[in-house]
Parts: C-alpha cells; structure tokens; sequence
C-alpha cells in the first residue's frame, strides 16, 4: 500500500503533448516527500536522493500494478477507453458551441 497525498496544486508540463486527445493518458503524480518547487534547485537536490529513489520506486509500482490490472481485466481497459470517448465527446461539443458563438 502507497501511501497518498491530500489535494495538491500542480504546475509543469508532461511530454505527451495532446496525445490524451486521442487515447486515455495516466498523468501519475509521485510525491517525493519534499517541499521544492518543481524544476527548482531545491527540487534537483531532493530528486537526486534518497526521497527521489523511494518517489521514483513507488510510481513504477503504481503504473506496474495498472498495467498488470489493465492485461488481466479486459473489461476494465474497455470501460476507461469508453469514458475517455465520452469524456473528449462532450468536450468537443462545448469547444465547437464556445467557437460557434463568437
């Protein structure tokens, strides 16, 4: 068990660019247990340590457990493909009505 975070603020960027437009795109967001700010000094240092060693473990764990959860539970797979339709569906129409109002 991995212990979880309260509400934080997140700022940064990932690299997958607007892949999500496309396919369903996990975002893991892997405390490191300090209190720098991303991209930062400070946060290079905490990286770098034995913090950074621990965060760094615990999210392939997190994303090794989905990934073995995803191959073993088909029907899971399915219903996050269909809510990501779902979800990029009703986005795309209030995108469409907000261009179709100006």
């Amino acid at each position: 068990h991995l212990p979880v975070a309260g509400q934080i603020t997140v700022s940064g960027s990932s690299d997958v660019g607007n892949l999500n437009l496309e396919i369903p795109v996990l975002y893991p967001l892997i405390s490191i247990g300090g209190q720098a700010h991303l991209y930062s000094p400070e946060f290079a240092r905490e990286i770098a340590g034995e913090h950074g060693y621990i965060g760094m473990e615990h999210g392939a764990q997190v994303m090794g457990n989905l990934l073995l959860r995803l191959t073993e539970s088909p029907d899971l797979l399915s219903q996050i493909k269909a809510e990501h339709q779902n979800y990029r569906s009703d986005r795309s129409e209030t995108v469409t009505d907000a261009h179709m109002a100006e």
